[in-house]
């Protein structure tokens, strides 16, 4: 016998409970739910309490179930349901738009969830300073059915993202018929290539792990996807096309996708792509050796320079040891001397100025 089932509901004030024969009705303050009842559980109210019945044992899984959803009714239409959601980190946040949740995830677009009829959504930011939960938005999605409510929060699986993305990449992404697009799909087990012409509408070329011709055992591994991007370069080439645009599908470029599109490349298709990549690594060693030469030369002149500024200190060193006090106090004067030789040469040419004896003039003259 069922617990759950046999427990009694109590019917708030302000609600009415209508029994049909394959649903129960119930009306509240914030609106009207109808509750699908199973076949073999009737329900009957005895003054301000619902009661769930049920005719037999072999009803008995169904007894709480109904229970429960009548209860689920009656309390969404009194005083609803809400989930809560905390959007916490630099940059991230939601906002809801009209009948929208914009989100903030760090990627370079925003991400737009629409609502369901019934659900409502409210954002708030909290305001604490000092902490990550700066940081945090808290969303709050509500609404009177339970069930549409946890559905809606469980809507975006990864299958409706990655949906949604390559959506998006489509309509950038066109292939054309000197230059086809290379659509990639993968599944648990197998993976597939298809060299599309979007102008008319048709498949060039194809190559799937699928293929009995290609014995490929599993198709869920890196080598099967390395096979895969080989095959389907080698008949493009042979079609006559060198040049393909690559549409990963929405998928992340990783794994099995990035495996067979860099084996394509290595194959023949798009040389252009790996020649500039070839041309940018060789590139890189370059500049960093630039790089690391420059300051080598500016370390260069600080070391002349304390080597220059030594060389009269072990000098003057080498003097004071091999002269005696009578030859030091002598020194300075030979260097005054040699100082000030070269003083009369000025006061000779000041003479030669001053007494107006000029070259140039005597020739003149």
């Amino acid at each position: 016998m069922s617990r759950i089932g046999k427990k009694p509901i109590t019917i708030p004030k302000g609600v009415t409970v209508n029994i049909k024969s394959d649903e129960l009705e119930v009306k509240g303050t914030k609106g009207v739910l109808k509750t699908p009842v199973p076949d073999g559980i009737t329900f009957k109210v005895e003054g301000e309490t619902l009661f769930a019945e049920r005719a037999s044992n072999d009803q008995a899984a169904l007894h709480g179930l109904a229970r429960a959803l009548a209860n689920n009714a009656i309390r969404g239409v009194t005083a609803g349901f809400s989930r809560q959601m905390d959007v916490v980190g630099v940059g991230y946040k939601a906002d809801v738009q009209g009948r929208k949740i914009v989100f903030a995830l760090g990627y370079s677009h925003p991400i737009e969830f629409p609502l369901p009829e019934g659900i409502e959504a409210k954002t708030e930011r909290l305001t604490t300073k000092g902490s990550i939960q700066q940081y945090q938005t808290t969303l709050t999605i509500s609404g009177i059915d339970k069930q549409k409510l946890g559905q809606a929060m469980a809507n975006r699986n990864r299958a409706e993202v990655r949906t949604a993305v390559h959506h998006r990449i489509r309509r950038k992404v066109r292939g054309t018929t000197a230059r086809p697009r290379l659509a990639v799909y993968r599944s648990l087990n197998h993976i597939y290539a298809q060299l599309i012409d979007d102008e008319k509408a048709q498949t060039i070329a194809s190559a799937s792990t699928t293929e009995k011709a290609l014995s490929v055992k599993s198709g869920g591994n890196v080598e099967a996807a390395k096979k895969i991007g080989k095959t389907i370069a080698e008949r493009a080439l042979a079609v006559g096309i060198s040049s393909v645009v690559f549409d990963r599908g929405g998928y992340l470029y990783h794994g099995r996708v990035k495996a067979l599109t860099d084996a394509a490349r290595a194959a023949g298709l798009n040389k252009n792509e790996v020649v500039e990549a070839e041309a940018a690594e060789a590139e890189e060693p370059q500049a960093a050796e630039a790089e690391t030469a420059k300051p080598k030369g500016k370390q260069k002149e600080p070391k002349a320079k304390t080597k220059k500024g030594a060389a009269p200190k072990e000098a003057g060193a080498g003097e004071v040891s091999a002269k005696p006090k009578g030859k030091k106090e002598a020194a300075p004067k030979e260097a005054q001397d040699a100082e000030a030789g070269p003083k009369p040469e000025k006061a000779e040419l000041g003479d030669f100025v001053d007494s107006g004896e000029r070259p140039a003039k005597a020739k003149e003259e």
